[in-house]
């Protein structure tokens, strides 16, 4: 735990399934196509890392750093990225299904096509976001912050709304 790993930015198609790297320094990373399943990031810094691809499927990254990462078609099912910071992140066609996204900030995220079905959005932040198409069959937006969001086309069905903050959010088409 604690590693600085700036010095291998080049980790991709790595497989660090079930590695421990909390804490540890991951800015700038290229990740594309790695495989950390299981892995533990608790308070790793990951900002403007490249996890296109990856799959970081049931991950432990509670309080992860993601500010302007690149999770374009990552797996992230039943990830557990409660409290992480994900602003600006690139999260198109990703999947966060069962995930737990409690009180994370995705503030400016673009998310186009994601699919968040049953995952656990309380408490987040995801203001000012491009969400246009994604998925949220089931998921649970208690208390979310989606003011100025552009959820367009989006799929709500079944999703917990109750308490969350939608001023100038535009759900045309959604359903």
């Amino acid at each position: 735990t604690g590693t600085d790993l700036k010095a291998a930015r080049a980790l991709n198609q790595a497989r660090l399934d079930g590695a421990d790297l909390s804490e540890t320094d991951l800015r700038g990373a290229q990740l594309d196509g790695a495989s950390l399943r299981f892995a533990i990031l608790r308070d790793a810094i990951c900002t403007e890392a490249n996890l296109e691809r990856a799959n970081v499927e049931a991950i432990d990254a509670q309080h992860v750093d993601l500010t302007d990462a690149s999770l374009v078609e990552a797996n992230a099912d039943k990830a557990n990225l409660g409290e992480a910071v994900l602003v600006r992140a690139k999260l198109e066609r990703a999947r966060f299904r069962g995930a737990h996204l409690a009180q994370a900030q995705l503030q400016s995220s673009a998310a186009a096509g994601a699919d968040f079905e049953a995952a656990d959005l309380t408490d987040s932040n995801f203001s000012e976001a491009s969400w246009r198409g994604v998925r949220m069959v089931g998921a649970n937006l208690r208390g979310a912050n989606a003011g100025g969001a552009d959820l367009s086309d989006a799929n709500l069905e079944g999703a917990n709304l109750w308490r969350g903050m939608a001023k100038k959010i535009v759900l045309e088409g959604a359903f």
